[in-house]
């Protein structure tokens, strides 16, 4: 008589499933450590990053979205942005083309923790928290700042860097 892996009539076929839970159960425990369970879902890059951090609040899980790459992003594949800092970007972009015909880009975006130390950045900075972003364009001046700042204004952006403290670009952030 055939029986299905799913018919545990017989004592035969309950070990051998059993056999095999018990096996799964103990591959579940190798892979618990210290910091928790292993989350096989994240990258090697992700789970680099998350302990920089070194709080719950910020799971490998988190570090998902494309950010601008540079000295700050300390060569993450991946990194963590708001969603009003996204929305805010958006809207920056928007206003800057619609009103002024104006195209830029965006210098540093999302810092990890080391990369942004080993830039300068600011302690608690809002980079690190993925919800800035230091805008620009060619011919990047005074005049130029105005019109990002108005642009930041109308996005509802938390705050932005006083006129002249950058002269490449304005930092714009969504706290």
């Amino acid at each position: 008589m055939h029986m299905s892996p799913y018919n545990v009539g017989t004592s035969r076929n309950w070990n051998h499933w059993g056999v095999i839970t018990l096996a799964v159960c103990a591959l579940l425990v190798l892979t618990h450590c210290d910091s928790g369970f292993v989350n096989s879902q994240c990258t090697e890059d992700q789970e680099a990053i998350a302990k920089e951090y070194d709080s719950a609040e910020w799971p490998c899980e988190k570090f998902v979205d494309s950010v601008t790459p540079g000295d700050g992003t300390d060569n993450h594949s991946t990194g963590y942005l708001s969603g009003a800092y996204k929305s805010g970007r958006d809207a920056v972009w928007s206003y800057m083309s619609s009103e002024f015909d104006v195209s830029g880009w965006i210098g540093s975006d999302w810092r990890c923790p080391e990369g942004n130390t080993r830039v300068g950045g600011a302690s608690g900075s809002q980079h690190v928290q993925g919800t800035a972003g230091d805008f620009t364009a060619d011919g990047f001046d005074e005049t130029m700042w105005e019109k990002f700042e108005k642009a930041a204004i109308d996005a509802g952006r938390g705050w932005n860097s006083a006129k002249g403290r950058y002269t490449s670009h304005i930092h714009i952030d969504w706290r």
